[in-house]
């Protein structure tokens, strides 16, 4: 407690304080994937992106990663971190749905926010779609953020509302992202739906554009595959991965550079077992495989996808200049 330290220690507190690194680092307070209460400690990965904001004065980025990596934990901690300490600060949460937006507010910020003590602030409004602060900041959540001026934007899983809602989608491109002109915008995501779409053009364009012609309404791309998690892993006998799954991720180790231990390798084979053809979309190694997974419903998409992991569908340039033409044979009457 604050009241138990010495006055040189609460004057060295109080200039940590003003710090946003160090209170994203030392601060706060979360739930861990197990459910037990522990202090935030930011991984390498997530300490990249904290560098990148506050250090770099970054403002636009676009995060495309593997499933459950906690980035949304980060970002609603930037978020609450940002508010809290700010004055007349505005941010937004958008989510797949309101029940989504909701729990990140409550279960991130709003825990965060109970377990930070007596340090000033005090909430002036408390429901499931905004957090309002006595210094006139506030965080709203919700499935949209048309109006207002948010300083903060977390565009969350934009990859399936881009698939599945089109509309909304538009909605974020054209509603949301100018409330933040000026603003810090994350959009954090798994992806779906294949080469097209406001998500797949805004990553694509993050991707592709050189940092020299960058500007502050730029993205900048982020990529976080699976294997970085160091909680995808297994104990259990190696012989149990499959031949065509310890094949693929030896190809990948040569093309990526990485080595993947013997209990990755068991985690991978039993996850893939798991999701099937949306192993690609939900657990990528590369981006590419992200956008490449297969839609729900797509015909022979598990085939398609053995084909890949085997490494039998193998690109190839052609003119594009001239027409392409494909010829299929799918059969009569032989289903």
């Amino acid at each position: 407690m604050i009241e138990s330290i010495t006055e040189a220690e609460r004057d060295e507190l109080f200039e940590k304080l003003t710090d946003p690194v160090w209170r994203l680092h030392n601060l706060y307070r979360i739930i861990s994937k197990r459910g037990q209460e522990i202090p935030f400690v930011p991984t390498a990965e997530q300490a990249s992106l904290i560098h990148a904001i506050y250090v770099l004065k970054q403002k636009r980025h676009a995060i495309l990663k593997a499933r459950q990596m906690g980035f949304s934990t980060l970002i609603e901690l930037i978020i609450l971190d940002a508010t809290y300490f700010g004055e007349n600060l505005q941010a937004s949460i958008i989510d797949r749905s309101q029940l989504d937006a909701s729990e990140k507010l409550k279960s991130k910020c709003k825990l965060a926010f109970d377990k930070l003590g007596p340090l000033g602030e005090r909430l002036v409004e408390d429901s499931s779609k905004v957090m309002k602060f006595s210094n006139g900041s506030s965080i709203n959540a919700g499935k949209n953020a048309r109006g207002g001026t948010n300083q903060l934007l977390h565009i969350s899983e934009w990859g399936p509302i881009a698939h599945e809602d089109p509309m909304r989608s538009e909605e974020i491109k054209t509603g949301a992202l100018p409330t933040a002109e000026n603003g810090i915008v994350i959009v954090e995501t798994t992806f779906k739906g294949g080469k097209g779409g406001h998500l797949y053009d805004l990553l694509k364009g993050a991707m592709e554009t050189p940092e020299k012609h960058r500007t502050a309404k730029d993205f900048r791309f982020w990529f976080f595959p699976w294997y970085l998690d160091k909680g995808y892993t297994l104990k259990g006998d190696p012989a149990a991965v499959p031949g065509v799954i310890r094949d693929y991720l030896d190809k990948q180790e040569k093309e990526l550079g990485v080595k993947f231990t013997e209990g990755q390798k068991l985690w991978y084979a039993k996850t893939s077992a798991e999701q099937g053809i949306f192993m690609f979309r939900e657990y990528p190694t590369t981006a590419e495989e992200a956008f490449r997974a297969p839609v729900d419903g797509a015909i022979y998409g598990d085939i398609i996808s053995t084909l890949r992991a085997k490494g039998r569908i193998i690109p190839f340039e052609w003119d594009r200049s001239l027409p392409v033409f494909s010829s299929w044979d799918f059969g009569w009457d032989d289903s």
